[in-house]
């Protein structure tokens, strides 16, 4: 939905008390996936325990790693399995999209806005909005979830990998820029990071 030909101009007083009650709203609202059908779709739309995350489209270097971290898990994919990015994920009071997503052959199709599937892994590629979720309120979520592991990519090139341990996950096992590792889960895939993607 976008509005054209109007002045949204107004005095600093004015937007102030605008930016305040706005602020209010987003902020002490409890959100719903109902409430996502009302927004414009310029932007990505996630909801934790009722909370609004709202990110801007992402940049070249986030893509560069979505691009690099999607390549490597497709290349070592066995049959069946599904490298998918932006798929919207639903469970009770969590609405989210992860920038990848590995589906095993036997999880169904996500055909909607959000589904309620659980992938083998999901990986999120920081961005200077989203550190501070993606390092807690995420890490929870897809442990809550019962999310298999979790890759979690600094841009200076760190990944951090989770492994679920019962019902959160452990220490992450941190790979910086050259190091190679065989991992075991979803599927054996060699991870060698690069000095940036």
């Amino acid at each position: 939905m976008r509005v054209t030909g109007t002045d949204w101009s107004m005095s600093p007083e004015v937007a102030d008390a605008f930016g305040t009650a706005v602020i209010r709203f987003i902020t002490e609202r409890h959100w719903s996936d109902a409430d996502l059908a009302h927004l414009p779709d310029e932007y990505r739309y996630e909801i934790i325990d009722g909370r609004l995350l709202v990110t801007p489209p992402a940049s070249d270097a986030h893509e560069d790693w979505c691009d690099w971290a999607r390549y490597l898990l497709h290349a070592a994919a066995l049959t069946g399995w599904r490298v998918k990015s932006n798929i919207g994920l639903k469970y009770p009071e969590r609405s989210l999209i992860p920038d990848l997503v590995v589906l095993s052959p036997d999880t169904p199709r996500a055909e909607n806005v959000y589904n309620p599937v659980v992938p083998a892994l999901v990986v999120e590629v920081e961005s200077p909005l989203t550190k501070a979720v993606d390092r807690v309120d995420k890490l929870e979520a897809y442990a809550v979830a019962g999310i298999g592991a979790y890759w979690r990519i600094e841009r200076a090139g760190t990944v951090n990998v989770y492994r679920l341990a019962g019902d959160s996950y452990g220490d992450p096992l941190v790979l910086k820029p050259h190091d190679s590792v065989e991992l075991d889960y979803p599927y054996p895939v060699t991870v060698v990071v690069p000095d940036g993607a």
